[in-house]
């Protein structure tokens, strides 16, 4: 799936970054005539908020269904994450009587981090696989292998829409996510470049509706 951004230069937009660092830093610019209680009680505010723990999925087993930041809640239908031979790519398919038995995954929390790994849980024998990649450039198709560790953002708004994001890669100015191919047939990494605007709007992402198996 291409989505505009992706692949380009980062530089042009530091003077909106300072600004939004400064607002997810709660710090109270000055004012002339400013209150100090309503400013402590800002920075209050701002603390508590910056110690709130981000929503996480629960362990367990479910459907992954690929929708869009953009639609995050589309009618009944559309195409799940399958699974398949070890080695090969994730694929997508319906969830009908024909798949189902591969289309389940369990979620399972690394013990020391908030990451968590995808783990094939489908009826269809083979070793206990996950989510793996090759390397995190755009559209390498993920694959079952050794299972690697992926964080979970719970979109705004939503109860079950989450952006899937491989963990501990090295900061690139790109967001990396977990996405589908140009034709929605298989996963891949997908890198969208990080834009100032975005930052704000939440622009849109690649994201998997989670419904419990």
């Amino acid at each position: 799936m291409e989505l505009g951004g992706r692949d380009m230069p980062v530089g042009h937009n530091i003077g909106l970054l300072h600004v939004y660092k400064e607002r997810r830093t709660g710090r109270v610019l000055h004012q002339p005539h400013s209150n100090p209680t309503e400013s402590s009680n800002i920075m209050s505010t701002a603390t508590a908020t910056a110690t709130t723990p981000a929503p996480a999925p629960h362990e367990g087993r479910y459907l992954l269904r690929g929708v869009s930041t953009s639609n995050p809640n589309p009618d009944d239908g559309g195409l799940f994450a399958t699974g398949g031979n070890p080695s090969q790519p994730v694929t997508t398919a319906p969830n009908t009587p024909r798949f189902a038995d591969r289309q389940t995954w369990e979620i399972v929390k690394n013990k020391d981090a908030d990451t968590y790994k995808i783990v094939y849980a489908g009826e269809t024998p083979h070793p206990k696989e996950g989510f793996t990649f090759a390397t995190p450039d755009s559209d390498v198709p993920i694959t079952l292998g050794p299972a690697k560790d992926f964080t979970f953002e719970l979109w705004p708004d939503t109860k079950d829409v989450w952006v899937i994001r491989p963990a501990n890669l090295p900061s690139s100015g790109f967001d990396i996510c977990v996405g589908l191919n140009d034709d929605k047939s298989q996963l891949v990494v997908e890198r969208i470049l990080f834009t100032a605007p975005g930052l704000f709007t939440k622009e849109v992402r690649p994201a998997w509706e989670l419904h419990r198996a």
